[in-house]
Parts: structure tokens; C-alpha cells; sequence
């Protein structure tokens, strides 16, 4: 659970990165659309890993349990 957190994190915090990059670029502002991104990109990140790691785990099969034959 911990490593699709951080993965959903880093990839949301480079793609809110880039897109705050983009648009710096194109309002003039720099930090202020930058920062926005990554804190938007990290969050959508967070929240992505977090549900990704709760449905793998809500759709983890469950071990059978073992046969034993009675009467032996």
C-alpha cells in the first residue's frame, strides 16, 4: 500500500509539475502556478494510489482453506 502511495504521489506531483510549468509560461507568474501544480498533481497523486491500493486489496482473493477428509 505504502509504494502505490508514493508511486500515485510522484507521478501526480511531476504531471502537476509540468502543467503549473506550462502555464507559468503562459500567465508569467512563475512560482505561484508551479507551486498550485504540484500541490494539485500531489494530492490527485495521493488520492489515486490510495484508491488503486484499496481496490487491490478489496479484490485480493482469499486462500481456500485446506481439505481434510474426515473419517480417516
Amino acid at each position: 500500500m505504502k509504494q502505490t502511495i508514493q508511486l500515485g504521489f510522484y507521478i501526480g506531483a511531476g504531471v502537476g509539475l509540468a502543467v503549473g510549468t506550462g502555464l507559468a509560461v503562459l500567465m508569467g507568474s512563475n512560482l505561484i502556478w508551479q507551486s498550485g501544480g504540484l500541490v494539485a498533481g500531489a494530492l490527485l497523486g495521493i488520492c489515486g494510489g490510495l484508491t488503486i491500493s484499496w481496490m487491490q486489496r478489496r479484490l485480493k482473493s482469499t486462500p481456500a482453506p485446506a481439505y481434510r477428509p474426515s473419517g480417516t
